[in-house]
């Protein structure tokens, strides 16, 4: 059976962030693998309805901080995991202690959200850890390229947590990396995407992450372009 979904909800952004406390306690008392990647999803979902509300009513700079701060907890999380090392625990805490001072002051106004359900993630079997790999095997094939710079741009929805990982992978390595997240609008097959104001490095490598390019491609393919 293949099953597609595009379920959304609308949630308090109160509640919300009270949900993402309650995660980040459970990872200060066991900052295992599963509960780092439930903070991380929960925490890319908190960025994507920020993002995806209306600017001025929400600020969305703090947002985009936890979600990577919690995905470059993850990360050391899985690299020792990956080598069966003992985890670095005092790197992992204070990551996430900055993210809950992020939190603390970030100004939540009283009003409801759409969090969008990441569909790869809730049936497709897609694990925020494939993207390390993938971001790893990027670094490989551009191990001696002259500019260390690179712009990593994530495609709301699931995009918003995938390219946190990938800018941890990138950052972890050396680079200089400027994240964003973009939702692509318009017709599924002629989608558009305007990046605002953003203005990358001169020579800066660009990657445009999702999780995949859908039937038409024209949503990775707009950020590109």
């Amino acid at each position: 059976m293949i099953v597609y979904g595009d379920a959304s909800c609308a949630e308090d952004a109160a509640t919300l962030v009270a949900q993402i406390r309650a995660n980040l306690a459970g990872c200060f008392a066991a900052p295992t693998l599963d509960n780092l990647r439930a903070l991380l999803i929960r925490v890319g979902q908190f960025e994507q309805a920020v993002c995806d509300a209306p600017a001025d009513a929400m600020p969305q700079g703090g947002a985009a901080m936890i979600t990577m701060l919690v995905a470059r907890a993850f990360y050391h999380a899985w690299l020792a995991a990956d080598t069966h090392a003992t985890p670095d625990g005092a790197c992992i805490t204070t990551l996430l202690q900055r993210a809950e001072h992020t939190l603390d002051n970030h100004d939540m106004p009283n009003m409801s959200v759409t969090v969008k359900v990441p569909e790869g993630f809730a049936f497709y079997a897609l694990f925020p850890d494939h993207y390390i790999l993938a971001a790893r095997r990027w670094l490989r094939d551009h191990a001696n390229v002259p500019s260390r710079v690179a712009a990593v741009i994530g495609v709301r929805s699931i995009g918003t947590t995938l390219a946190a990982v990938v800018a941890a992978v990138l950052m972890e390595a050396g680079w200089h990396v400027a994240r964003m997240t973009v939702r692509p609008t318009g017709h599924p097959f002629e989608r558009q995407a305007d990046l605002g104001d953003a203005r990358f490095s001169a020579g800066a490598w660009a990657l445009v992450v999702d999780e995949g390019p859908g039937m038409s491609g024209s949503s990775m393919a707009a950020v590109a372009a």
